[in-house]
């Protein structure tokens, strides 16, 4: 018999959700404590609400403000909302309950309404817009107190008047507004703009723009998959790939081949993200796929999600003066973040660190980090035995993709360097067979490979609406006895997660320590599963092993541990 689901959180009060928001402005490193008590005591003070009193004392502006709350709690903001907003949605409110409120509602599409707001950690005002809209599905964004009062002036004073221009680095949804669809420069500029920091503020790791027959369609990466976002006008499609081109150098009269380039996105609030881009011509017109490379603080070893245990056999391992440590798992599952940890680690006045990747992800101090370009012959092999001439302790190859780089770098293992990379395989065991099948000799590699780790990213149930879940007949049939007698989340999906049930990602590991009778198994020509057993009986935990403890734990759901993990060992 399931539990009954747990009760709603007490409601804040005004003052607990002004502390919440300054705490958030506190870890962005805008505002000191000191200066946020002071704050907090004028708005007792005075009844203004946090902006407010932070404009007034001059610590903080009204647009500092929102570009910062705006990234930190994933949603868009607004600065002028006349542009975005339809004439038929005064339908929807009253402007009494507009003003006493503090919101605003732009656009009705479907089930849900784009609610515009000064609050948007008020849980009971938005319960009470809920109630007044027939309980449809809330879209939160961001804006001043100034805005919030001219849209609500201009939308019941003024009707059907709204402007349709797409005011420079406001929200994307301007440009589905505009009755012609078309885009000039200045617009390109602003939706593009726009784009990137929706994205960036709701953590996508790519952007995708797509040509399609009669639209264009924006899509965002979040937490591993792809969620629609947009759909614009044709017309705007032109322009809009014309500005990417130009913010990455690459040829804008050129549409019939693909194209590879990179640029810098400034978003304001002194952050900014290195955007790699790649086109490819469709039927329709060119694609565009924008990948968001992190320039976040790296992590220490003892940070990156792994049991105590892992984190131990991890130090061991590449504390080591010399040997191959392996990273396995798909595009995008944060292989190279757990190698610079160690990098990050290791990297002393003592050591020589060299790097090659493509391209390189995280810019450290003292470290040679090289880029490959097989375009001008500087392919992984190459750079590789260049960077053997160049007195290294520790080499990180950002991956092994073919023979001649895995033998160069099983050879500069044995010979006294500590070499670190990334391989593509299901599982750390099948490491080993994909390295003989690339022609590493047995004895070579059995000599060299210290750890093999297998790593994948699981979605983080949303905190603000999991429920307790009772696993499915197909869970049960694919887990077992594994799952039996224990409790277990699920995903329900709210305002706050985007109506998806997850928030953020968490990773989960699997070490193949390699022992002796591995070793020994290496050089016999053992099979997959005889070194599997090996690895077990040195108690080496299996990924879905990792993935159900964190089920368990409630930080994710058994669909997602499947999803990740089945069939990955």
């Amino acid at each position: 018999m399931s539990e009954p689901p747990p009760p709603p959180p007490p409601q804040e009060t005004a003052a607990a959700r002004a502390a919440r928001m300054g705490s958030i402005l506190i870890d962005a490193g805008v505002l000191d404590q000191s200066g946020l008590s002071r704050t907090l005591e004028r708005c007792t003070q005075t009844g203004e609400d946090l902006p407010a009193a932070l404009a007034t004392t001059g610590l903080l502006g009204d647009e500092d403000f929102l570009k910062v709350v705006s990234l930190k709690l994933g949603l868009p903001y607004f600065t002028s909302l006349e542009s975005v907003m339809d004439a038929t949605s005064k339908d929807l409110m009253s402007e009494e309950d507009c003003r006493r409120l503090g919101v605003v509602p732009l656009v009705k599409a479907d089930d849900a309404v784009t609610l515009a707001m000064l609050d948007p950690l008020d849980e009971e005002c938005l319960a009470q817009v809920r109630a007044k809209l027939g309980g449809v599905q809330i879209l939160p964004l961001l804006t001043t107190r100034a805005a919030l009062d001219k849209a609500i002036d201009n939308l019941f004073n003024k009707g059907g008047e709204l402007s349709a221009e797409i005011p420079t680095g406001d929200f994307v949804l301007a440009l589905s507004n505009r009755p012609d669809g078309m885009v000039d420069d200045q617009g390109a500029i602003a939706a593009v703009e726009a784009i990137m920091r929706e994205g960036y503020a709701r953590k996508a790791s790519d952007i995708h723009i797509e040509s399609a027959k009669d639209k264009v369609r924006v899509r965002y990466r979040i937490d591993g998959v792809l969620l629609d976002a947009h759909a614009l006008p044709k017309e705007s499609e032109s322009a809009l790939v014309a500005r990417i081109k130009i913010l990455s150098k690459l040829d804008i009269t050129e549409t019939r081949v693909p194209q590879d380039g990179r640029f810098r996105q400034e978003l304001g609030a002194g952050l900014a993200v290195d955007v790699r881009v790649s086109t490819l011509p469709s039927i329709y017109g060119e694609k565009v796929t924008m990948r968001l490379l992190s320039s976040g603080k790296l992590q220490r070893v003892d940070e990156l999600g792994m049991t105590e245990e892992q984190t131990r056999l991890f130090r061991l391992a590449i504390h080591q003066p010399n040997g191959l440590v392996l990273v396995t798992g798909p595009t995008g599952s944060g292989k190279t973040s757990t190698l610079y940890s160690a990098l990050s680690e290791l990297n002393t006045p003592r050591v020589n660190i060299i790097t090659l990747e493509d391209p390189v992800e995280y810019r450290i101090d003292r470290m040679t980090q090289v880029e490959a370009n097989p375009k001008t012959g500087l392919t992984f092999a190459i750079g590789l035995r260049a960077i053997l001439r160049q007195d290294p302790n520790i080499v990180l190859v950002g991956e092994i993709r073919d023979a001649e780089t895995a033998e160069i770098a099983v050879q500069a293992a044995v010979t006294g360097h500590l070499v670190m990379s990334t391989l593509h395989t299901n599982d750390s065991v099948a490491a080993v067979h994909r390295l003989l099948n690339m022609g590493v000799q047995p004895f070579m590699l059995a000599a060299s490979l210290r750890m093999v780790i297998a790593q994948r990213l699981l979605r983080r149930l949303c905190e603000d609406c999991r429920r307790p879940a009772e696993p499915t007949d197909e869970e049960r049939a694919m887990l077992g006895a594994t799952i039996e007698g224990k409790r277990f989340y699920g995903a329900v999906g709210c305002e706050n997660c985007f109506k998806t049930g997850y928030s953020g990602r968490a990773p989960v590991f699997e070490l193949f320590a390699v022992g002796s009778a591995a070793r020994e198994g290496m050089m016999k020509g053992a099979s997959i599963d005889d070194l599997r057993a090996a690895a077990r009986a040195d108690k080496m935990v299996t990924l879905q092993e990792s993935a159900l403890a964190m089920a368990e734990a409630g930080t994710t759901s058994l669909a997602e541990t499947l999803r990740v993990t089945h069939g990955g060992g």
